[in-house]
């Protein structure tokens, strides 16, 4: 299963070991078989890993670039990495899914993830163009909450080790309201006002420079397709 966090500073100070150890700890649920943390400047990634394609320590988290300027954490499975690394990499070894999505980070930037078919999310930190970059698979499989404040924007696979750091929560009635009719909440909210979900098909993109974050949608499902009234004419 796997969970990954992380955090950025918008002050720009040394980025807390303490807290992004106390964040990563939380998942441990979620991956008990290594953790790993990455902290650079205002920068944090965390990772627990379940050991499932992979065995090895060589594919432990977080991931990095040959050059050091690029470094990964990802919860999911690519399903067709090894067809990536034949089309795209051919004479290479790929070592596992991870390994795939930082070679193709490098060779066509954020065009890559229309390529990969699989559920996933990841963050990439990008020293070269300063940005963090946070992204959720089409249909939302795999999960990514974030809570922004003037200090901190934090990301997590769950909501509790943002809780953990995060103050003066509020619950959201209508988040509540939603899941005692439907069963669910609806994107973006979370239970917590001030703790998003991250769009399926989305992600966002820190620019650490200039301090600003996007969110956009890199999937749409194709508005054209046949909406049918009832199931009999499926």
């Amino acid at each position: 299963m796997c969970g990954i966090t992380g955090f950025w500073n918008k002050n720009s100070q040394k980025a807390n070991g303490e807290k992004l150890q106390a964040m990563t700890d939380s998942l441990i649920h979620r991956g008990p078989d290594a953790d790993g943390q990455f902290l650079e400047e205002d920068l944090a990634l965390g990772h627990r890993r379940l050991s499932i394609l992979d065995l090895s320590e060589g594919a432990n988290q977080p991931f990095f670039s040959p050059c050091e300027n690029f470094t990964l954490v990802f919860n999911g499975e690519i399903y067709n990495y090894k067809s990536l690394a034949q089309q795209y990499f051919p004479g290479e070894k790929i070592f596992s899914d991870t390994d795939i999505i930082l070679k193709l980070y490098l060779k066509f930037g954020k065009n890559f993830i229309n390529k990969m078919n699989g559920m996933f999310c990841f963050a990439i930190i990008d020293k070269n163009r300063n940005k963090l970059i946070i992204c959720r698979d089409r249909f939302g499989i795999k999960p990514v909450y974030y809570y922004s404040n003037k200090n901190d924007f934090l990301f997590c696979s769950e909501i509790n080790p943002i809780k953990k750091i995060a103050n003066n929560l509020t619950l959201n009635n209508s988040a509540i309201s939603d899941y005692i009719s439907m069963g669910y909440i609806k994107n973006p909210n979370s239970i917590y006002n001030e703790i998003k979900k991250l769009e399926p098909g989305s992600y966002i993109e820190i620019c650490i420079n200039t301090k600003k974050i996007s969110k956009r949608k890199w999937y749409v499902l194709n508005p054209k397709l046949k909406k049918f009234k009832d199931f009999n004419e499926v």
